[in-house]
């Protein structure tokens, strides 16, 4: 991740956006500083489609 959000900096990006199932990584992305921005319920097994963002760059 580290290098991605290097590499989105080196093409002028200043946001990140990332997708993840409640089942698999959102702590993941929390610890390396992306905000929920919305989940998208109905997932079989009760799960969601959690949407995170982080400002990057600047």
């Amino acid at each position: 991740m580290r290098a991605a959000e290097e590499e989105g900096v080196r093409r002028g990006c200043t946001d990140m956006t990332v997708s993840t199932y409640t089942f698999q990584a959102p702590g993941f992305y929390r610890k390396l500083g992306f905000r929920e921005t919305g989940r998208t319920p109905g997932v079989p097994g009760g799960h969601a489609d959690v949407s995170f963002h982080k400002t990057i760059g600047g």
